[in-house]
């Protein structure tokens, strides 16, 4: 299970059970290896999954899931500086700017914040694929630096 644990002044302890790393407070939150990164690491289809799950349930309305029962990926953003980001257990604090700084994390925040009301076919399928297309391009990226 992928989780964030608090290890010693400023810095976290990242990763899996199996594969955890020290990541400093300001690296865990900032543009280059904060929400993107945790998004890359392990995290990426559990949200992708809970979105879509979201999505499909306001477009087609199924009947056997009531909108009462909390959904596997929810945002929390009754706090005026930091968004909770929980997927079952699993949850990240975020701030409002970390997450706009990513095309993913503005997605999920500006459908979160339209009240999930307005979710179409076309929506879905182009967040997915700017969150694909993002990712490849970062990680194509990634291996050009590291050849030369």
């Amino acid at each position: 299970m992928f989780c964030i644990q608090f290890d010693a002044a400023g810095i976290y302890l990242v990763g899996t059970a199996a594969e955890q790393f020290h990541v400093p407070f300001e690296e865990l939150i900032s543009f280059a290896g904060g929400i993107i990164g945790l998004l890359e690491y392990g995290i990426t289809w559990k949200v992708l999954i809970g979105v879509l799950g979201r999505a499909r349930h306001r477009l087609w309305h199924r009947p056997e899931i009531s909108l009462d029962q909390r959904l596997p990926l929810w945002i929390d953003n009754s706090g005026p500086i930091l968004y909770e980001v929980r997927y079952g257990e699993d949850s990240i604090l975020v701030r409002i700017q970390s997450l706009e700084s990513s095309r993913f994390g503005r997605a999920i925040k500006e459908h979160w914040d339209g009240g999930m009301m307005r979710p179409s076919n076309f929506w879905v399928t182009r967040m997915v694929f700017e969150a694909f297309f993002v990712g490849l391009w970062r990680n194509v990226r990634r291996l050009k630096l590291r050849k030369f």
